[in-house]
């Protein structure tokens, strides 16, 4: 692709999916700093694991280094922006998980994330208000209405009606004041779960439940892998009243009142 990119027409929207820090961790032994490594699974071997995690992530960022000096070196003087996210974090012992899809603590939804731009791509003002989202909540669901602003069509009146169903928000406006509560889940229409999980994502605090849980915990974001204590407080009343509206039931089978 990179070999091409100067050849492909204008306005353009490219998408780049690597997969490398997926299991088994595809990883360059010539260029492995963290060691020793290993790639079996196994709770005796989970330092191991880690380090070659972090070695299959240092060889995917030199890919996506590589790609992106590519990408802004065909642009020439045009405008450009680069968004870059991740799918899901990973676990590695963290509340009794391995890998991902088992639970939704913050070490399997917390992923990093970033954008770039240049050749004046944004207005001083959609700067300023992407500059203010660093500190604030956000969520793959904003990626969407981003897009859709950065191609000028977001407040198109042929997309007055789907607007209205976008739950996120563009990143070059202001953030929203009202306190977010968001549906969250480990599965999808496209996905199948391969354990019950689900609950309500909050700014600073998830509330989740697994199929085995009696009923929903309220988790602080950003805690560290010793945090099981569940939370009361505010935001967490306003999460379990938000959660009332979907899903009709608990992980667990039970009803969702």
């Amino acid at each position: 692709m990179i070999a091409d990119l100067s050849t492909f027409p204008t306005p353009q929207l490219l998408t780049l999916h690597l997969g490398g820090t997926h299991v088994p961790y595809y990883m360059d032994p010539a260029d492995a700093p963290f060691h020793p490594y290993s790639a079996v699974v196994s709770w005796s071997q989970l330092p191991e694991l880690h380090r070659t995690y972090q070695n299959a992530i240092r060889a995917q960022d030199r890919e996506v280094a590589r790609a992106i000096h590519a990408f802004i070196a065909a642009q020439g003087a045009r405008p450009w922006v680069v968004l870059f996210t991740s799918d899901h974090g990973e676990a590695f012992g963290e509340h009794r998980a391995i890998h991902h899809g088992q639970n939704l603590f913050d070490e399997q939804i917390h992923v990093p994330g970033f954008v770039a731009w240049g050749n004046g791509a944004l207005s001083e003002v959609q700067a300023r208000d992407l500059r203010a989202h660093a500190a604030a909540p956000t969520s793959h669901l904003d990626l969407l209405p981003t897009l859709l602003d950065l191609y000028g069509v977001y407040d198109s009146v042929v997309l007055e009606g789907h607007r209205k169903e976008l739950l996120g928000s563009s990143l070059l406006r202001p953030a929203p004041t009202a306190p977010r509560a968001l549906p969250i889940s480990n599965c999808s229409a496209g996905y199948r779960c391969p354990l019950n999980t689900w609950g309500m994502l909050g700014d600073s605090h998830a509330l989740i439940a697994q199929a085995w849980d009696g009923d929903y915990a309220c988790m602080p974001l950003l805690a560290n892998e010793n945090a099981s204590a569940p939370v009361v407080n505010a935001e967490c009343t306003r999460l379990r009243e938000a959660s009332s509206a979907t899903p009709e039931r608990q992980p667990n089978g039970a009803p969702n009142r």
